[in-house]
Order: structure tokens, then sequence, then C-alpha cells
């Protein structure tokens, strides 16, 4: 997984997940979108179950 395809492209969404807070700091700091990084994730197990 590529850290450029997980940061937010402008786009402000709210999104609910639960995580640690060290998680959602890091998060933040990095500019990542938890939205896609989810679909990013899902994405490859998909891959890796095919």
């Amino acid at each position: 997984m590529e850290i450029k395809n997980i940061q937010r492209k402008g786009k402000t969404t709210v999104v609910s997940v639960r995580t640690s807070v060290e998680n959602s700091k890091w998060l933040a700091e990095n500019n990542i979108s938890p939205t896609l990084l989810f679909n990013e994730a899902i994405k490859e197990l998909r891959e890796k179950k095919n």
C-alpha cells in the first residue's frame, strides 16, 4: 500500500471508525483519509483472497 494512494484529496468527509488515539494522531499527521485507507486495505485483502 502506498501512502500517496490513501492521502486526502481535498474533500472533507465525516467518517466514524474506532481506533486508538495513537493511530488517530498518526492518520492526522500524515493527512491520511480513513476511508481511502479502508478502501485500499479491502482491495488488498480481496486480491490476496483470490
